[in-house]
């Protein structure tokens, strides 16, 4: 899932960008929403000065809104691609999205047409406050930071802040617009137990119901990428909490999110 930063790249450019990877992935594709905040970034693009993180986080939140728009400008069957007539589109299946932003505006419909997802999964890393409202209006799925053990009542109440927020925006969050919040913890095994430790916190966090999932950041690759396969991994499935294989083959399905209904598609009469 790559990162993508909102500040210095165009809206344009990350829809395309990304369809483009979701189609080559065969639906594999997420995008990771980052803002970027620091005077040294901002010299590298000599695009503008560098902007506040709630500055920064605003417009995140509607570069994603008219990202997701551009993904939606292609109807599902939009393609015809009939060589006996020379009719590679149906142009009433196309749609301008006349998005308008903080500084950037953009007609579409895209150049590449609607993704295998859908819309490919949009992540937000949501620790701190200035980045809630963007996750909580767009996120599939949400990161939240943790350092030890004890963060669990923090990242609980992140996951119920998001979660609110969510409703409030008209969001079904025990619906199509779940939203799957997972603690980042970072990892430094040493031993096969220090793995099975690992498994007991993630079983008693999920079973108090502080996290959807998780999300682990092995501080040493060599090492501890090989105790979580062979020591964690083994121990979680055994115990229930993961699964031992995937049924479908999309990021969207391995999440359990469902595909997003395109909001420019007409709806089709029935007799």
């Amino acid at each position: 899932m790559p990162t993508v930063t909102t500040t210095h790249t165009e809206p344009f450019h990350v829809s395309s960008a990304l369809s483009t990877l979701d189609w080559v992935s065969r639906g594999r594709a997420g995008w990771n929403v980052a803002v970027s905040t620091g005077e040294a970034e901002a010299r590298h693009f000599g695009r503008r000065p560098a902007p506040t993180a709630s500055a920064a986080w605003r417009e995140a939140e509607a570069v994603a809104d008219v990202v997701a728009r551009l993904w939606d400008s292609w109807e599902d069957d939009a393609e015809i691609r009939d060589a006996a007539t020379g009719r590679f589109i149906d142009r009433d299946k196309l749609h301008h999205v006349d998005f308008q932003g903080p500084g950037f505006s953009v007609r579409g419909p895209s150049i590449v047409p609607r993704p295998p997802q859908g819309r490919p999964v949009i992540a937000v890393e949501a620790t701190a406050e200035p980045s809630r409202e963007t996750a909580a209006r767009h996120a599939d799925v949400v990161f939240v930071r943790a350092e030890h053990a004890g963060d669990a009542r923090k990242v609980r109440a992140v996951r119920d802040d998001l979660r609110r927020r969510a409703r409030d925006h008209g969001r079904d969050v025990a619906g199509a617009g779940r939203i799957v919040v997972l603690a980042s913890l970072p990892v430094a095994l040493y031993a096969a137990a220090d793995a099975v430790a690992l498994a007991d916190l993630v079983g008693d966090w999920y079973a108090d119901g502080v996290a959807d999932g998780f999300h682990f950041r092995p501080r040493d690759l060599d090492r501890d990428l090989a105790l979580l396969v062979d020591g964690t991994v083994p121990v979680l499935q055994h115990r229930g909490l993961l699964r031992a294989f995937y049924p479908g083959g999309t990021l969207r399905e391995h999440l359990c999110l469902p595909r997003p209904a395109n909001r420019y598609a007409r709806v089709k009469e029935t007799a």
